[in-house]
């Protein structure tokens, strides 16, 4: 036998259809034979939580078909259209109490005839509760419901943030309001039995405005998601900065339309980009890149699907030539030492550097007549920078515009690593 994965959604939805039909069939038939209206209403609301809960179903199945040409983010999106639906849902009802529990006030108080006129062209007029001899058995059946509405949202939730799909959160935030819609019922009908009927209408104005709270935070979610809104600005700078420390990237664009940016679109999380790249970074290497930083930001985002477009652009390396006396002891140039003074040196060595980078290394000898000679040398190869250990003034003299450094064996050993 197989075991059941009480993590499925498929599970948890079924879990909330049966809770529904459950709560229907006692709601309505009780809510009938008490002639209570809010219960037979409420009843009546978890027929459209039925409907619901059969919606999410099938956005759980639509988002789960596979990517293809047609489709190729799949069609996850569907789950935003599900959510948004059931804000809608949930502003109705919301909408409907509000109203209700106005109309059922001023009519127990006698005050404003002409408001409470026209309210009852809109809303049905509450009557009177009568319990018979059932009261505790209604309790008890009220109270049992708004336990398995608490335990079920945990559970839809819990399993959504654990498998990612937004619909089944949105649906269980709805399934805890419907317990508060519960408690307020609950008042209303222990008001009624004590006398206090007036209790079940201000409840209910207070439960409607806490249920128009949830269905606005889903319709705001829900209509972000699909209109393609960034994502929340401490994870967006969270995004910056795994931009900013991965190796290989020297900036990226901040300003222009290719400037970084992250949405959220379903079950997935899209991260463009232009940076900055050095010359000798390898396509494997700017794939190598892509892929880690799309790990953490799975990693930060409690792995969601994550998608990181890259626009890669060379970075402009400062480009640079240098020339290196040298005193050679080997054909070792690592054994070799920097010769104290320049023009006497055995052999130079021509370096072109872009940023910090070696690009290429020549060797010339020495075979200079005079200083004037080596000058219009380093001038003819366009030598940027020059490296000494004793200061030469007349060189100076001969080479105005070339940047002169003093140096030591170990720098000139390091340019070769």
């Amino acid at each position: 036998m197989a075991k059941i994965d009480f993590r499925s959604p498929y599970v948890c939805m079924t879990v909330v259809l049966i809770m529904y039909i459950i709560k229907v069939f006692l709601k309505i038939i009780i809510g009938s034979s008490i002639n209570s209206i809010s219960l037979y209403g409420d009843g009546v609301h978890n027929l459209s939580d039925i409907f619901e809960a059969v919606l999410v179903m099938f956005a759980l199945y639509v988002s789960k078909r596979p990517e293809n040409a047609k489709y190729p983010l799949g069609k996850s999106s569907i789950e935003n259209i599900g959510s948004l639906l059931i804000g809608l849902a949930l502003l109705s009802v919301s909408v409907n109490f509000f109203f209700k529990s106005i109309l059922g006030f001023f009519l127990y108080m006698s005050i404003f005839p002409q408001i409470t006129t026209l309210l009852s062209t809109f809303v049905s007029i509450p009557e009177a509760i009568n319990f018979g001899n059932n009261a505790l058995a209604v309790i008890s059946v009220i109270v049992l419901s708004i336990l398995a509405s608490w335990f079920v949202s945990w559970y839809q939730i819990s399993t959504g943030k654990k498998r990612n799909h937004v619909s089944l959160i949105a649906d269980g935030k709805e399934t805890f309001s419907d317990s508060i819609v519960e408690i307020a019922v609950l008042a209303g009908l222990v008001g009624s039995f004590l006398g206090l009927s007036y209790l079940d209408y201000i409840f209910s104005f207070v439960i409607s405005i806490f249920m128009f709270n949830t269905a606005r935070g889903i319709l705001l979610e829900a209509v972000g998601n699909l209109m393609q809104a960034s994502i929340e600005e401490d994870k967006f700078e969270e995004i910056k900065r795994i931009f900013a420390e991965t190796k290989g990237i020297e900036d990226y664009e901040k300003k222009d339309d290719d400037r970084l940016m992250a949405f959220k679109l379903g079950k997935f999380v899209f991260v463009s980009a232009k940076v900055y790249v050095s010359p000798s970074l390898t396509s494997e290497g700017i794939y190598a890149i892509r892929k880690g930083i799309s790990q953490k930001i799975r990693e930060m985002l409690n792995d969601c699907e994550v998608r990181v477009y890259i626009k890669e652009k060379v970075f402009q390396e400062k480009q640079s030539r240098a020339i290196i006396p040298i005193d050679e002891t080997s054909s070792d140039p690592f054994t070799s030492f920097i010769s104290e003074e320049f023009s006497k040196a055995s052999s130079y060595y021509l370096v072109d550097v872009s940023g910090e980078r070696i690009v290429t290394v020549r060797k010339y000898e020495n075979n200079f007549k005079s200083k004037e000679n080596l000058a219009e040398f380093i001038s003819k190869k366009m030598v940027d920078m020059l490296y000494l250990v004793k200061e030469d003034k007349k060189l100076k003299s001969l080479l105005p515009k070339v940047v002169f450094e003093k140096t030591n064996f170990l720098i000139f050993q390091d340019m070769f690593h």
